[in-house]
């Protein structure tokens, strides 16, 4: 009987010691309940891809000078022409006229402009001896006159627009006049102008 009795022990020991083992293991993948977990990694944040600025648009020039403003200086009522935003050397360029029969004044809008065009156009101004070159400032960040042939005109940069102011009254100067000339007459007018112009650019 005692013999027996080793045998049978033999058998239901193991068999009981296998069924704890399977009961506190855990499945392959799942943590235990009392595991610590890890930590998860830190989200990486991608930043947002920075969007380039839009280039500047030529604004419309009629609104820097107005009709009223153009009449005023000429002393008689003026036709007014304006021509849509159009390619040119300059980049985008707006033109807005106000004419008589004598004379006009002529604003001319082009963007984008920087300085270093502005540089450009001074020193190819400085390089014709036809041509009287005044440089300017206080009137936006770069500016400058230049008298040919019975006409002032002025250049302005202010914010990436260029501005072309160009006056002529054959009343005040035959268009035969010389650069000296020219740019002395229209000189003031056209600092004038362009101090509004300059105001009203954004």
């Amino acid at each position: 009987m005692k013999r027996l009795l080793q045998k049978v022990s033999l058998f239901i020991i193991p068999a009981i010691l296998l069924a704890c083992g399977q009961k506190d293991a855990t499945p392959t993948g799942q943590p235990a309940a009392n595991q610590a977990q890890p930590s998860p990694a830190p989200s990486v944040v991608t930043p947002a891809p920075s969007v380039a600025a839009k280039p500047a648009e030529a604004i419309d020039p009629c609104l820097l000078i107005t009709k009223a403003e153009a009449e005023e200086l000429f002393k008689v009522q003026m036709a007014n022409y304006s021509d849509p935003p159009a390619k040119s050397d300059r980049g985008t360029e707006s033109k807005c006229t106000y004419a008589t029969p004598t004379g006009y004044l002529q604003i001319i809008t082009f963007a984008p402009a920087t300085p270093a065009q502005f540089e450009s156009l001074i020193a190819q101004a400085k390089a014709d001896q036809k041509v009287k070159v005044e440089i300017l400032s206080g009137i936006g960040e770069q500016a400058f006159i230049i008298g040919k042939d019975g006409r002032g005109i002025l250049y302005l940069l202010k914010t990436g627009i260029g501005i072309r102011l160009s006056l002529q009254d054959k009343k005040r100067l035959p268009a035969e006049a010389g650069a000296d000339q020219s740019l002395q007459t229209f000189s003031e007018d056209l600092k004038k102008l362009a101090t509004k112009a300059a105001g009203r650019v954004p």
